[in-house]
């Protein structure tokens, strides 16, 4: 039984159409799950050794950050908090893709830890730390574990980068069957 002029049978027909859902759902995957934000360049520099107190702490991003739910704090290495106060959104930045936390008070020699939320404006959001010591004569800090590990310093995921590979793989693929399926029907 020929359906809609497709010269497919209805079994076929289905087939093709689930196939085409499904690598046009793949493609959407794909997309998605390559979207992240990356922290591009800190002040002070992520493993900086300080004379004195920065007046403030400065964190890049890669995107435009949505002012709620992005923030900055800065932690001593007990990671007890310091000050009370956390990043906002640098407003003077035309991109709204810097975070700024000014320290109104000048923090004792010692080794930091700065935490952040970046929250993009569809909602996604990443979090990561940098270490940073002031005085000289400061122990080095202890290593920060993995799982808390500032994304700034990888390169995106294998998985997201074969994600966003197989996206595009699928997303051509679909816009071949439709391309062949309207070259059938137009026969």
């Amino acid at each position: 039984m020929d359906i809609h002029g497709f010269g497919l049978g209805r079994g076929a027909f289905r087939f093709k159409l689930v196939v085409a859902l499904f690598v046009l759902f793949l493609a959407n995957a794909g997309l998605v799950a390559a979207h992240s934000v990356t922290l591009l360049r800190s002040e002070p520099v992520a493993g900086a050794v300080l004379d004195q107190s920065p007046k403030q702490i400065v964190a890049k991003f890669s995107e435009e950050l949505n002012p709620n739910g992005s923030t900055l704090q800065i932690f001593t290495e007990q990671d007890k908090p310091v000050g009370d106060d956390t990043g906002k959104l640098d407003l003077k930045d035309l991109d709204h893709a810097t975070l700024v936390l000014l320290i109104s008070k000048p923090v004792p020699d010692g080794n930091y830890r700065v935490k952040w939320q970046a929250t993009l404006l569809d909602g996604d959001s990443t979090t990561g730390v940098f270490v940073f010591t002031v005085g000289k004569n400061t122990a080095p800090p202890k290593p920060i574990p993995a799982a808390v590990a500032s994304a700034a310093a990888a390169d995106p995921s294998t998985t997201t980068t074969f994600l966003a590979i197989l996206g595009g793989t699928a997303a051509v693929i679909a816009l071949g069957v439709v391309a062949v399926t309207v070259a059938k029907r137009k026969k």
